[in-house]
């Protein structure tokens, strides 16, 4: 029996089921299914007449009068060669059937998993970044994949029941002709049997739910165990995580044997009560009612058969319940995604050119709101276009911060963002990112070629950009020295160049962008200091045809840009040229630049 509540998870199951997939497929599987169990419903009647021709006697009983006369309607004798051509005809035409259900409902399964896919997908997709990050990734990776395919089985038992529901009501319409209050005795034991059984098996609610943490558990290790492989081969730890994993697998192995082991405790009492529920109905049909042997054969069939049945639909129904808990979770990261969906304007949206300024007016950001400490508290900037502005603080000052919130990945929870006058929110967001360039310290490239990589980053680039963007990076010799040159494989996350060639690979994406506004977060600290030099002096050949923003770690980096703007604990302290901040002796900048050098001169 459901347990509180669960009913309406597997209706809601079933709703989003119904609308995942077409009308016409759903009613072409209904059809097919009644036409399945319709046909051997018919074939099963046939047999005792059949089988009493075959004893050279005369059919009899009610299934045999009511078929004869069927017959006679036609100008059909019911005769041995009648009787087998229709058996043949309908057991032929069952086969077709039976064939074209099971291809539309794995139709259905697979259309019904693709949708619930594509709208998870789609849902991740569209949300902010800000609720994304509050997301765990491997939670998400495995919901796209684990959890979906584990739903679709949940689906696959969904459409099976039906069908096996629609095959057991016509055996037992068969059966309650040829003997009905036998029937009855035999649907009366039976639902007994089932209820003792029942009481035998473990809440698949429950199971599931255990069994989906413990998946989860694992999934998290393996996930946390590839992420952080360098460091824990380099700390010589892989012995903790391999007893951490074999933990994880231990229990989820304990549930799952637990839940297996009382299904075949089920099982076989189930089995052992329908022998026993046949053997009283053939003592019935033989010893009290006096059934001709063709009559109590059919009927034996049909019993045989319908037990394994009702067994099924009990198993169906026990699988749909044990893949509720992880529809419930999947329907709440949905709902959380879908709440905090992005507004996106139809069709392409232009790039928001910057041309005089770009003004932050008393932003106010946290990332938790039970925390009292804001990242960023009453902050107050204008960055001139053209300009190259960089940002320094220690570390969790709020630089990383107030990147995100300039390139519109994050909206402040007040104040106000705007490019020359436009406010940043709704579809001047989206406009505004596709015209900005954002390079992160732990840069990303996907497994795929330097030319799929850069393409991606602007798909309509043609080889002359493609050449001008590494020549501006000092690319163009590293690339054309690998062994397919641009088309050469950087490997997992560009785990086949350097740390100071993948940056510079993904600032040269990034320029391919034409970007109005670059932004480098600490994108320069996998580089050499030679390297980063070169870095500035590609700067210093970009300042004035774009605005740039530089989040530095090393503060001698900073001596040529325009403006330094200095954070401390989400605010603004200090402003102004490199001289002019270095002329505050005392002051936040000053005291970071001392810092640095003797932490420089230590190393």
């Amino acid at each position: 029996m459901p347990g509180p509540g669960q009913g309406i998870p597997l209706a809601r199951f079933a709703r989003m089921f119904s609308r995942s997939v077409t009308s016409r497929a759903q009613l072409l599987a209904a059809l097919l299914s009644v036409a399945a169990s319709l046909t051997e419903g018919v074939g099963l009647a046939l047999l005792a007449p059949l089988i009493a021709m075959l004893g050279a006697a005369a059919p009899s009983g009610p299934a045999s009068r009511k078929l004869a006369d069927a017959l006679g309607a036609v100008g059909l004798p019911l005769s041995l060669p009648v009787l087998i051509a229709l058996f043949v005809g309908l057991v032929a035409g069952r086969a077709v059937v039976v064939r074209g259900r099971d291809v539309t409902l794995a139709e259905l399964h697979f259309d019904f998993v693709e949708a619930l896919r594509r709208r998870l997908f789609d849902t991740i997709a569209k949300a902010r970044w800000s609720v994304i990050a509050k997301e765990r990734r491997p939670v998400l990776v495995k919901s796209l994949t684990g959890d979906i395919e584990r739903l679709g089985q949940g689906a696959h038992f969904l459409l099976q029941f039906p069908a096996l529901a629609l095959t057991a009501a016509v055996q037992i319409a068969i059966a309650l002709l040829i003997a009905p209050w036998i029937t009855l005795v035999v649907l009366v034991s039976g639902c007994a049997i089932l209820a003792l059984v029942w009481s035998h098996r473990v809440d698949s609610y429950l199971a599931g739910s255990q069994l989906a943490a413990s998946l989860r558990n694992a999934f998290d290790l393996t996930s946390e165990f590839f992420a952080g492989l360098k460091l824990a081969k380099s700390h010589s730890s892989e012995e903790r995580h391999r007893v951490a994993f074999e933990d994880a697998v231990n229990r989820q192995r304990t549930q799952v044997l637990a839940y297996a082991g009382r299904t075949a405790d089920a099982q076989m009492l189930f089995q052992i009560g329908s022998a026993a529920a046949l053997g009283i109905f053939v003592y019935l049909g033989a010893g009290v009612a006096g059934l001709a042997a063709p009559e109590l054969l059919v009927l034996v069939i049909i019993f045989a058969r319908l037990m394994p049945l009702l067994g099924s639909l009990q198993h169906a129904v026990q699988s749909m319940r044990q893949s509720l808990p992880i529809f419930e979770d999947m329907l709440a990261l949905i709902a959380r995604c879908e709440a905090g969906a992005e507004t996106v304007p139809p069709g392409e949206t232009a790039p928001l050119v910057l041309r005089d300024e770009l003004r932050f007016s008393g932003v106010c950001f946290h990332y938790d709101e039970q925390r009292q400490k804001p990242a960023l508290s009453g902050l107050d900037l204008v960055i001139r276009a053209g300009s190259v502005v960089a940002i320094v603080g220690a570390s969790g000052a709020g630089k990383s911060t107030l990147a995100d919130i300039t390139v519109g990945l994050v909206v402040p929870d007040s104040g106000a963002i705007s490019v020359d006058g436009r406010p940043l929110h709704g579809p001047a967001l989206v406009a505004w990112r596709r015209s900005v360039a954002y390079v992160l310290q732990d840069s990303f490239l996907f497994n795929n070629s330097v030319r799929a990589n850069m393409l991606w980053a602007r798909p309509d680039a043609d080889e002359q950009d493609l050449r001008r963007v590494l020549s501006l990076t000092g690319m163009e010799e590293t690339i054309a020295a690998l062994p397919d040159g641009i088309d050469s494989a950087v490997g997992d996350r560009g785990s086949r160049l350097s740390g100071g060639e993948r940056q510079r690979l993904a600032l040269a994406c990034a320029l391919l962008r034409r970007p109005t506004l670059l932004v480098l977060d600490e994108a320069t600290n996998a580089l050499d200091q030679e390297s980063e030099r070169t870095m500035w002096d590609l700067i210093e050949r970009l300042r004035g045809s774009m605005t740039i923003i530089v989040i530095a770690h090393r503060i001698w980096t900073v001596r040529s840009a325009d403006t330094i703007v200095v954070i401390e604990d989400g605010q603004i302290v200090q402003s102004g040229s490199w001289n002019l901040l270095m002329a505050q002796g005392e002051g936040r900048f000053a005291r970071l630049v001392r810092a640095g050098a003797a932490a420089d001169a230590s190393s």
